[in-house]
Formats: structure tokens, C-alpha cells, sequence
């Protein structure tokens, strides 16, 4: 065995990248609980209906872990959907403005969102235009009241902080049995 295919034996980027991807997994499972589960963040309403902010699923089927790996290494990132932020933090009217191309668009969006969210929690009927009006020149109801941090934000430094605990430990036993090795052979 030539000295790259043993030292890549040791470092394998796959063991270090499936640390990554199966702690965000972990991460992903909590964010779409919290989504399913919580009126509120940091003691602030998520929304003026007082039912959590789950509605089509688009945020939770949008997060995922994204590796890319290259000659130096690799990268690992837990990504979602443009204004993912919005969960924990809510949207301001520049935010959604700036995402959605015409109010019209927003109005659509809203639309699927309404109906979703009467078909879920039971609700009469949402007046999706006062709602789209509301949000398009104020922002969300989250963000109207100084938004929060616990449905995915809270959660992200935990997540990373156990990676690179993981990812440590697997580099010291690396090196550890990669010198034990060594030494062993000039035994």
C-alpha cells in the first residue's frame, strides 16, 4: 500500500462528511418539528392565527445538507429555501418585496399559503388579499413584534458545535492509530 492510499485510509473525507450529513439530518428533523409544533418564538406570535408556521411544507422539503468536495477538501452546509431566515426572525416588507417580483406574485404565494393553512388547522377562510396587503407593506406578524430565535436558529450553533466535536474526535483516533501504526512498523 503506497503512503497516499494508507493516509486516505486514515482520513477518509466520506467517514467526515457522513459526521456532517447525519447531524444535520438531526438538525432538519427538530427545524420541521418546531415548524409542525410552535405559535411562537421567543414568546413572539409566529403569526396572527395563533397556529404554528407550518403550512405547505415548502420550508421543510427545502432543507437539506449540501457537500462539496474538492482537491483541498470539502465543504458541508445546511441550506433552505431563499428566506429561511424568516422562520425564526419573520420578513420585513423589504424582505418579501424583494423576493417576490410584483404584489401579484406575493398574492399567489399567499394564496396557496391560506388555503393550506385552512385545510390544516381547520380555519373558516383566510382573506388572503388583506393578509398579502398586510405583509407587503408592514412585514409579518414575527417580525412586527421583534421577531424570535427558537425554531431554527437556537438549534443551528448546537449542531455545529457537536460536528466539530465529532469531527475532532475522529481526527484524533485518526492520528492516533495512524502513528501506533507507523511506530509499530519501525518496531
Amino acid at each position: 500500500m503506497d503512503r497516499i492510499d494508507k493516509i486516505l485510509r486514515y482520513f477518509d473525507p466520506q467517514r467526515f462528511i457522513e459526521v456532517c450529513e447525519a447531524r444535520f439530518d438531526t438538525l432538519r428533523t427538530q427545524v420541521v418539528a418546531n415548524l409542525q409544533t410552535k405559535t411562537g418564538s421567543s414568546g413572539k406570535r409566529v403569526n396572527s392565527l395563533g397556529v404554528p408556521e407550518w403550512a405547505t411544507g415548502a420550508t421543510a422539503a427545502s432543507l437539506q445538507t449540501q457537500v462539496e468536495q474538492n482537491d483541498d477538501g470539502f465543504e458541508a452546509a445546511f441550506v433552505g429555501r431563499q428566506g429561511i431566515a424568516g422562520v425564526d426572525e419573520g420578513r420585513s416588507a423589504g424582505d418579501v418585496q424583494a423576493q417576490y417580483a410584483s404584489f401579484d406574485a406575493f398574492l399567489l404565494a399567499i394564496e396557496r399559503w391560506a388555503q393550506a393553512k385552512e385545510g390544516l388547522y381547520g380555519i373558516e377562510e383566510i382573506d388572503a388579499y388583506a393578509v398579502a396587503a398586510d405583509v407587503w407593506s408592514k412585514g409579518t406578524v414575527l417580525y412586527r413584534e421583534g421577531g424570535g430565535t427558537e425554531i431554527l436558529f437556537d438549534l443551528l450553533q448546537p449542531a455545529v458545535d457537536d460536528i466539530d466535536r465529532q469531527l475532532s474526535e475522529q481526527l484524533d483516533r485518526s492520528v492516533f492509530t495512524m502513528l501506533n501504526e507507523t511506530i509499530s512498523d519501525y518496531a
